[in-house]
């Protein structure tokens, strides 16, 4: 569990594996594993109600350069972290969820570079445009994440 900044709860439950899950990646993601520069930042759907880079309505994902990052949904806003890595052969980013370290689930997200924008694949997929093209500080401490080197 992580606690956001402005005291949003963010856990991970049984609805969050199946709302974002995906199980057909087969590729193991690392931590550092980086990302480039133009998939870093904040992604949410168009129906996203923000405040700065904070959801609290929709879906949106925080994707760091060290490839760690969060998916977000809600109301509530409801958080999975997870840890990321891009495949340009196939302009995919593998992610898995973690929770106390270990992995959960396995998903991963479609770029479009000529929309500029990714899908989330699940059920029903959903289209992130990019909101902010950074996670500063305060993102990674709202979000309970740490940045590594």
């Amino acid at each position: 569990m992580f606690k956001l900044k402005f005291d949003i709860i963010l856990m991970l439950p049984i609805f969050c594996l199946t709302l974002f899950g995906c199980n057909d990646s087969r590729d193991t993601v690392q931590p550092n594993d980086r990302l480039p520069a133009h998939l870093v930042g904040v992604w949410a759907s168009e129906d996203a109600v923000m405040e700065g880079s904070a959801l609290f309505e929709g879906v949106a994902v925080y994707l760091g350069a060290d490839g760690v990052g969060a998916i977000v949904g809600g109301p509530p806003a409801i958080g999975c972290q997870i840890i990321a890595k891009f495949e340009s052969s196939n302009d995919t980013i593998l992610y898995e969820m973690t929770e106390n370290g270990k992995t959960v689930e396995k998903g991963k997200l479609l770029y479009d570079p000529d929309h500029r924008t990714l899908t989330l694949i699940q059920d029903t997929c959903v289209v992130l445009t990019r909101r902010f093209d950074e996670l500063d500080d305060n993102t990674l401490t709202d979000l309970g994440l740490e940045e590594e080197n």
